[in-house]
């Protein structure tokens, strides 16, 4: 079955930002919407490590293994998809598109936040805001947690070949996405979250699957 990932981040207005979770109170679900057992049982998982997630073969292609399908199940359980947080992201999706001016990544057959995460390792990907690319974000929340952004995405040297060689390897074992540039998770985020603080903006991010 095909599918695509879409990651989208951009600036919205900041009343925005702050009127946007109260206003779908109505919809909330007592016992939804909050981290599950599950997830925190595998954010545990994988904070230890211990399994690969992919495995380069003799003739040097790279596969996902089990534990990689764990960690995208993961991932996906961080976005509940309850009629209160659809109902979110589709206003915050709106707004992104009303303001022009937004990151967004594409790809076929797999998740761009996921690629992310995985490539940064659970230390790292926990810094971001939100939980690994869902976020909506008031523009002082913009400011209190660009510093941290910074720190993980803003990187040079070998830690950043090492990050996009992680996010090049997840899309070849996961995806089908040939040819798209690394470089764009790591930079398109951060570039959004210092727009939105220059700009005194909010900020959204949301991950969907089509």
């Amino acid at each position: 079955m095909s599918w695509t990932g879409l990651w989208l981040i951009g600036p919205i207005p900041d009343a925005e930002a702050r009127d946007l979770p109260f206003r779908f109170l109505h919809l909330w679900e007592p016992g939804t919407g909050g981290p599950s057992r599950d997830l925190g049982d595998s954010l545990r998982w994988w904070a230890e490590g211990g399994e690969p997630m992919l495995e380069h073969d003799s003739g040097g292609r790279v596969h996902a293994t089990r534990a990689a399908e764990r960690f995208a199940a993961l991932v996906r359980s961080a976005h509940p998809e309850t009629p209160a947080a659809e109902a979110l992201r589709e206003a915050c999706l709106n707004l992104v598109e009303q303001a022009g001016t937004h990151f967004a990544a594409v790809l076929r057959k797999a998740d761009p936040a996921t690629a992310l995460c995985y490539a940064l390792g659970h230390d790292a990907a926990l810094q971001l805001p939100g939980m690994l690319g869902d976020f909506l974000l008031t523009a002082q929340e913009v400011r209190d947690s660009l510093p941290a952004a910074e720190r993980v995405l803003d990187l040079s040297g070998r830690r950043r070949a090492e990050v996009l060689a992680g996010i090049t390897d997840w899309i070849a074992a996961t995806g089908d996405a040939p040819g798209y540039d690394p470089a764009e998770l790591l930079d398109g985020p951060l570039r959004m979250l210092r727009l939105a603080a220059a700009t005194g903006a909010g900020a959204a991010g949301l991950c969907r699957t089509y």
